[in-house]
């Protein structure tokens, strides 16, 4: 998502915690900064954690999961499931 983004011009940055860096990746995340998470079962719990601070600190959330039952914050900007099917929105 990253590479594809950079080429439209579109500033982003991948949080891979690297070095157990998470907290210091997401303090980079700015006030007109938005935080996609993207995550199948298991999901990691450094991800949970990472997306419950960024709503805490009331960065736009977008989810893309697998499961409209998968353990996200509650409300978060945008939640998209996938299915090997179909793909749902669902829209806060």
């Amino acid at each position: 998502m990253t590479y594809a983004l950079h080429h439209i011009d579109k500033r982003t940055f991948l949080v891979n915690g690297l070095g157990g860096m998470y907290g210091e990746q997401l303090k980079a995340i700015g006030d007109d900064d938005a935080l996609l998470v993207v995550s199948f079962s298991p999901y990691a719990q450094e991800t949970r954690e990472m997306a419950d601070e960024a709503r805490k600190r009331g960065v736009p959330l977008v989810v893309i999961t697998d499961s409209n039952l998968s353990p996200w914050p509650a409300s978060p900007t945008s939640r998209w499931w996938c299915t090997k099917q179909r793909s749902r929105a669902s829209a806060a």
